[in-house]
């Protein structure tokens, strides 16, 4: 009888614990934690193990999104980029997509004349005002991110629910970068120009894989460049298909 008693008030939940913490393990932070409400030491032990759990979440949250972050800016950063290209190549047989691919013109003469950190606030405002531009237009989703240096990329699809081509909304948002990024802007008192180039790669239509698509987005990236800068060009594939660039 004693053994039975044994069984149901302590063995079983510290077996239920038991099993949570291997959940834990394999990486449940929100185990099923039956007890806590029993108002004995049991209860007791599964509040502390539940508000455990909270910490590790939480702490869990925040490494993710650091590790996702680019740490200057805010954006999302290389890797956390990747992982969202990838997630869309996945979905792209529902949803076409694109990459615009941005790099400031003229950044290293700033950089070298004015020094770093009016370099780093140049990359902010730069951040700033390609988000701003990017959350004018409401038909497309859009992430932006970071990739390193002066080199930024906004992963592009139409809107759920929306009627509009991806080719005509791309058109439309070149536009709209070409001429905000026209306009200059003031770093510590001193006038910087501030113009980028942009290039436009869509999938599948441009390349088969994300990797293709990105080095597609590129080579468009530098013949905006050598076109004259300040301006924005799709690639090869797109322009046959009729895009404009």
């Amino acid at each position: 009888f004693i053994s039975v008693i044994m069984q149901r008030i302590l063995i079983r939940p510290i077996r239920r614990l038991a099993g949570a913490a291997r959940e834990i393990e394999a990486g449940n932070l929100i185990p099923n934690l039956p007890g806590r409400d029993s108002g004995d030491e049991i209860g007791e032990l599964v509040q502390a193990f539940e508000r455990m759990t909270e910490g590790i979440a939480r702490r869990d949250r925040d490494i993710r999104r650091i590790a996702n972050t680019d740490a200057l800016t805010g954006l999302a950063n290389r890797r956390a980029f990747r992982e969202s290209v990838e997630d869309y190549a996945s979905q792209a047989a529902d949803r076409q997509f694109a990459l615009v691919l941005a790099d400031i013109d003229d950044f290293k003469p700033v950089n070298d004349s004015l020094g770093h950190d009016a370099g780093d606030k140049l990359l902010c405002r730069f951040a700033e005002r390609f988000c701003q531009v990017v959350d004018a237009h409401k038909d497309i989703e859009a992430i932006p991110a970071r990739l390193g240096g002066d080199e930024f990329i906004l992963l592009v699809r139409v809107a759920a629910g929306r009627s509009l081509a991806l080719r005509d909304a791309l058109v439309s948002l070149g536009d709209d970068l070409v001429s905000a990024f026209s306009q200059p802007t003031s770093i510590d008192g001193n006038a910087v120009g501030f113009s980028a180039s942009f290039g436009i790669a869509l999938f599948p239509e441009d390349a088969g894989t994300t990797s293709q698509l990105m080095k597609a987005s590129d080579v468009a990236m530098y013949e905006a460049k050598r076109a004259g800068k300040n301006r924005y060009r799709f690639s090869n594939q797109s322009r046959a298909a009729g895009n404009p660039g």
